[in-house]
């Protein structure tokens, strides 16, 4: 999930349509968002893409958490308030087997710290 690659970094790859190739085919989803999507918008994305990771039944799970989402980031293409992350972490406890968590966006803002420890406490509830 992020901002749709037409109106925002990278601008080259990341769009629904790229699905994967040859034996890969079918184990790639993109959810592309608008610029400046906020909180419900990711939510909801978030709920499809994690009907079709159950349907998928994968043996184990890579997070790439993204806190750049926050309003606050000076790169954020999205508007994501610190109480997101804690929804978001719940969701993805939620879903069963093996998962790794490794967070892969975020500048130095004063909410980074908040955005981080509000996913884990979601994440360790969920």
């Amino acid at each position: 999930m992020h901002v749709d690659p037409a109106d925002f970094y990278p601008f080259y790859w990341g769009a629904a349509q790229e699905v994967g190739a040859g034996e890969g085919k079918g184990y790639n989803c993109n959810v592309p968002l608008p610029l400046g999507a906020d909180g419900i918008a990711f939510l909801q994305a978030l709920s499809r893409l994690l009907s079709a990771l159950t349907e998928f039944k994968p043996q184990a799970i890579v997070i790439a958490l993204g806190l750049d989402a926050h309003k606050d980031d000076p790169l954020a293409g999205m508007t994501l308030e610190t109480e997101d992350f804690y929804r978001i972490g719940q969701r993805l406890a939620q879903v069963k087997g093996p998962k790794v968590i490794v967070q892969e966006g975020g500048y130095p803002t004063d909410s980074l710290s908040d955005n981080l420890a509000a996913f884990l406490q979601g994440f360790e509830w969920g």
